[in-house]
């Protein structure tokens, strides 16, 4: 099965030229040799002594039920302290009181349900704390001994709302992750204190009234508020926001102005709201958005009046019907343009006339029978082309005219009976380096009983031709693959009947060549 395109990674996005930049503080070097120690446990022990010395200590699935200084006191020396998968419900006030060198703490997947208001009393120089996966159901001002806290993860808890006072004493906190909490409140004034902020999640809480997004700090950059069930984008207070991300809500339209809090987005993630309407010119004045997501949604045409800053462009799985004249219109910088598992039957002649700067084309698994004309013909930057799964019968001779960059061909499952290509329709993909023809038989017949065809794959590094009932190769095969590297041939059922059809096939692959041939032990 062919997934989605990944959805972009949770990372500050930062735009050149941007009027703010925010770094978040990377981890320390690794502990010299020696001071070093990693022990995991059957969930049944308590740890073992540790030797004094020791600048970071993993521990895993042991038993230790509560932690207080007592345990602590052999290691004055700590930077770095996780301990995971414990069975941890209990942090004495004294805990980390002679820890004043630890600057990480990992408490994940323990059973901590609270926090005292002095637990950390100690920990001047912590900036990492995370504690997910716990049972933490209210936060009493735990973080007043913590004024050097940069990263804060509380991922996976049980926490139900954050009021004013949550994060009273993180005055430095850069990076903050709530994910997957019960959070059904948010105070006017809860980030009051966050006034480093520059990295927020809170997905996957039930905040379906949350309306705007009350910052006070001119930092933020990222805010991750997926599935929450919001039906309108929240409005927020700061402007600088460059990554948002409102993925699995019930936002259905969007209207002119209702992202005009957000002027400097950079990154804007839609995926799979029911969108059915994005009004012309509600991103038209985006002029910093550069990949925009709209995967999973209900649009049955192409928005119109996109930002012209675009260069990544992610439709799939939408219910659009065909590609226009004028749909990309402005779109001069666009890179990649992802369309896959749409309804697109047809391709209107100057559709993607403007995507002079395409490099990526992906129309995989959409209802395309007929490529006609040269619809390709401006994308002379394009280098990936992906025609898979598309009930194609006839491509013109002219279709791939003007693709001499292209590197990567794709026309795997490809599963028509009689679809037809004329003889010089490769002709001009010059460039070709990767034909991928997994599971097309029919195509695949037509390309390999033409040498005219063959002629014009002679500079094709990695041929796919797996699982396309071959029951032979012609002789002279390897001479119309000079430059070929990898072979992939699995998945068919040769003829061994007829030596003289198969035996140099077999010669060919022991023989001292430069093809690797991809799962060779399956060819039988």
């Amino acid at each position: 099965m062919i997934s989605r395109a990944r959805s972009p990674t949770s990372a500050v996005a930062l735009l050149p030229h941007s009027p703010l930049t925010t770094q978040l503080t990377p981890p320390p070097s690794p502990s010299p040799a020696g001071r070093l120690r990693d022990v995991v446990g059957d969930s049944q022990w308590a740890p073992p002594s540790l030797p004094p010395g020791l600048t970071r200590v993993e521990l895993r699935n042991f038993l230790v039920p509560e932690l207080g200084a007592a345990q602590l006191q052999q290691l004055p020396d700590l930077r770095e302290l996780q301990l995971n998968q414990c069975n941890l419900s209990r942090l004495l006030d004294d805990a980390f009181s002679r820890l004043p060198q630890l600057e990480r703490l990992d408490l994940s997947e323990n059973q901590l349900v609270r926090l005292g208001p002095d637990v950390f009393t100690g920990l001047s120089a912590l900036h990492t704390w995370t504690c997910r996966a716990n049972r933490l159901a209210n936060l009493t001002r735990p973080f007043a001994h913590l004024s050097w806290l940069q990263h804060l993860n509380l991922k996976d808890n049980n926490l139900t709302a954050l009021t004013h006072d949550t994060f009273q004493g993180l005055d430095r906190v850069q990076y903050v992750n709530l994910d997957g909490n019960l959070i059904a409140s948010v105070d006017v004034a809860a980030f009051q204190h966050l006034t480093g902020l520059a990295h927020l999640i809170l997905s996957n809480n039930p905040l379906s009234s949350l309306a705007t997004l009350d910052f006070f700090g001119s930092r933020l950059q990222y805010i991750d508020v997926s599935n929450i069930g919001i039906a309108r984008v929240p409005q927020a207070l700061t402007q600088f926001v460059r990554d948002l991300r409102l993925a699995k809500n019930a936002i259905r339209e969007i209207h002119r102005g209702d992202l005009d809090s957000y002027p400097y987005l950079g990154l804007l993630v839609l995926d799979d709201n029911g969108l059915q309407l994005l009004e012309e010119d509600a991103l038209g004045r985006h002029e910093y958005l550069a990949r925009l997501w709209l995967n999973g949604n209900s649009l049955q045409a192409v928005p119109l009046s996109l930002p012209p800053a675009l260069r990544a462009l992610y439709i799939e799985e939408n219910m659009i019907e065909s590609l226009r004249e004028g749909d990309f219109r402005g779109l001069a910088s666009l890179e990649q343009l992802f369309l896959r598992r749409n309804h697109i039957a047809s391709v209107a002649d100057c559709a993607l006339c403007d995507l002079v700067s395409l490099k990526t084309l992906d129309l995989q698994a959409n209802r395309l029978t007929t490529l006609a004309g040269r619809v390709f013909s401006r994308l002379a930057s394009l280098e990936t082309l992906d025609l898979s799964q598309n009930p194609l019968l006839a491509l013109d001779a002219a279709v791939f005219a003007g693709l001499t960059s292209v590197r990567v061909l794709q026309m795997s499952r490809v599963h028509s009976d009689n679809v037809t290509v004329p003889e010089t329709a490769f002709d001009p993909l010059k460039g070709l380096q990767i034909l991928e023809m997994y599971g097309s038989p029919h195509l695949v017949a037509l390309i390999l009983n033409s040498t005219r065809m063959l002629h014009s794959l002679r500079g094709v590094r990695e041929l796919n031709l797996m699982h396309n009932d071959l029951k032979a190769l012609r002789n002279d095969f390897p001479a119309f693959f000079p430059k070929l590297q990898v072979a992939k041939f699995s998945g068919n059922t040769w003829d061994c009947t007829n030596p003289s059809k198969i035996l140099w096939m077999k010669r060919w692959m022991v023989a001292r060549s430069p093809v690797t041939f991809y799962r060779s032990y399956s060819i039988r």
